[in-house]
């Protein structure tokens, strides 16, 4: 399989124009995946929720899909107006998906929520058509944020965060076992995709899951560490294709 990581892009360093312009990431990741042809064709969704990608820039990538069909781990999934077909599940779960059935696959924000990558990543690789793509956008397993979520998880402490910021956290366990160019090249062995292409972006919006009086406790260390660390503060792209 063929390995290619883009060149960093973006503000790194710079906290006040990352701060400024906050969906820098997911817009830079949305025109990569919005110069793909494939995602012309049928596409599946995974994660896809009661109505499709929430960031607008995400959106924007599936506006010319021929087809949209969609999965989700929770049944308001069958609310989405965007599909033609749904399924209630996890994708490695649910083998009534058809296969060699999609030119792309996305997930955004989903990776980080998978528990078994291995068996995720062979999903996606038989519901992909010969020559299909795979995009999953997720926080990179070094960003902050993952490791907040991670104590959290541990601390049990997921409700509570949920009761006192009012934000609606998603309940859905978080593992970050999908989230590092070394975890889905591992996930990916023996699977016959071609290419993989990982891309990154820093990024400093995560104070926004934070109830409003604790902000200051992530601003501060992506203004001091965050955003002078490469492996740090970053969102991750990656792209599997296949044979």
């Amino acid at each position: 399989m063929e390995v290619v990581i883009a060149p960093r892009v973006g503000l790194a360093g710079n906290f006040a124009a990352l701060d400024a312009d906050r969906p820098s990431s997911s817009v830079h990741f949305a025109s990569v995946i919005n110069a793909d042809s494939r995602l012309s064709g049928k596409v599946l969704d995974v994660g896809c929720g009661k109505s499709g990608p929430t960031v607008p820039a995400y959106a924007t990538t599936l506006r010319r899909a021929a087809q949209i069909d969609g999965i989700d781990p929770f049944p308001e999934v069958k609310e989405n107006p965007l599909l033609t077909r749904s399924w209630v599940g996890g994708l490695e779960d649910v083998p009534e998906i058809p296969s060699n059935e999609y030119d792309a696959v996305v997930s955004f924000f989903v990776a980080e929520h998978v528990a078994n990558p291995a068996a995720f990543l062979a999903a996606v690789h038989r519901v992909l058509k010969p020559g299909g793509v795979f995009y999953a956008c997720t926080p990179h397993s070094q960003h902050p944020f993952a490791w907040c979520v991670r104590l959290i998880e541990t601390l049990n402490l997921k409700g509570k965060m949920e009761d006192v910021a009012q934000r609606g956290w998603n309940r859905y366990p978080a593992y970050y076992r999908l989230n590092s160019r070394r975890a889905v090249l591992r996930a990916a062995r023996g699977l016959n995709f071609a290419r993989a292409e990982f891309h990154y972006h820093p990024c400093v919006q995560w104070d926004e899951n934070f109830p409003r009086a604790l902000r200051f406790v992530p601003r501060l260390f992506d203004r001091v560490i965050g955003v002078h660390v490469t492996a740090v503060a970053q969102q991750l792209m990656f792209k599997l294709e296949k044979a």
